[in-house]
């Protein structure tokens, strides 16, 4: 607390919530107090005063800075406001960080052992763009994309990640599959079917009819 300037922070919390003050000001998520699998919870603030002496380092440890030839194509998947840095993992993975945050997760990435960053949104294989399930799931993906609103029938066979007739109206190629308003995930449609890109991990197992 006194190498990072930080000061605890008190909250105001009903009691009937549940959650336990500690003694040195901490809140304590008892699982016996509430629903849930318990946790422990303290509120810092950095005091004002003169920069920190720790300095973000100028790169990520394992990320690299997307190739410029390849920044368009990504961008025209995300909202136009989106402001967004993009990092390729080694693996491929093409991860959006909002710009504004950039020199944060630096510093992150310096003093934690990280496991993710920011929002995976696809990967090139040659030289298509393979859309990720996160980018369909995340309010940075374009509003301009093409879509199609499912039926309750449809929207449940897609979350079974099961295939069923495309409507004729539909558009071709990477579609985002809709049901009321929210995003399901992608449908790459083709001119004598739909491939369903849920996440294998993510499909329905029971019975839905």
């Amino acid at each position: 607390i006194r190498e990072f300037r930080l000061e605890l922070l008190t909250l105001n919390i009903p009691a009937s919530w549940g959650i336990v003050t500690t003694a040195k000001g901490g809140y304590q998520f008892y699982p016996h107090h509430l629903q849930g699998e318990g946790f422990f919870m303290a509120v810092f603030r950095k005091k004002p005063g003169n920069a920190s002496r720790h300095h973000p380092p100028a790169s990520f440890k394992s990320l690299k800075p997307l190739g410029k030839a390849l920044v368009p194509q990504v961008e025209a998947w995300l909202r136009p406001d989106a402001r967004a840095r993009f990092f390729q993992t080694p693996a491929g993975e093409i991860l959006a960080l909002p710009e504004k945050l950039e020199q944060d997760f630096l510093m992150l990435d310096k003093t934690l052992k990280t496991k993710w960053f920011g929002v995976n949104i696809g990967e090139f294989k040659g030289k298509d763009f393979i859309p990720s399930h996160a980018l369909a799931q995340s309010i940075w993906v374009s509003p301009g994309l093409s879509s199609a609103s499912l039926t309750e029938e449809q929207a449940l066979l897609f979350l079974k990640k099961e295939t069923f007739e495309p409507e004729e109206s539909w558009p071709k190629g990477w579609v985002l599959a809709t049901y009321q308003g929210l995003n399901l995930g992608w449908m790459k449609i083709l001119p004598n079917r739909m491939n369903n890109y849920l996440p294998q991990e993510r499909r329905i197992r029971m019975a839905v009819y």
